[in-house]
């Protein structure tokens, strides 16, 4: 498996195959639908198994409006709250927010959390 089968899907940074385990690994800049995954692994004849759980990731949160302890706590509870987010850590100084993720959650989904808290989404990364 090559980055050239995944080059019709925007946001891929790096495809990693392992052939011992048969498992591959891609990296990517934006979020990625599963089933595009799967469409592209079979496109290139190969079986697709799944999506294996146990990978977490983590993405950075842009937010503006934090200026004290208090404020970065509303923002990770916020963060917290919401289906799939394990863990997050805010920085007033950074204006950001890091947070580690079972499962893909949509940006709009967390720009919710962080507009219903009281702080302005500037994005992610």
């Amino acid at each position: 498996m090559y980055k050239r089968q995944f080059n019709p899907l925007d946001g891929v940074k790096e495809v990693h195959a392992d052939f011992n385990t048969q498992e591959v690994v891609v990296t990517s800049v934006q979020d990625i639908k599963e089933e595009d995954v799967k469409a592209a692994i079979e496109k290139a004849g190969y079986t697709y198994k799944g999506r294996k759980e146990d990978k977490k990731m983590t993405k950075t949160v842009k937010v503006e409006g934090m200026m004290c302890q208090n404020c970065e706590r509303h923002v990770k509870e916020a963060l917290e709250a919401i289906d799939g987010v394990e863990s997050a850590v805010s920085n007033k100084d950074t204006n950001t927010a890091e947070i580690e993720l079972s499962k893909e959650v949509s940006a709009e989904v967390i720009e919710k959390a962080v507009t219903d808290a009281g702080y302005t989404f500037k994005g992610l990364e």
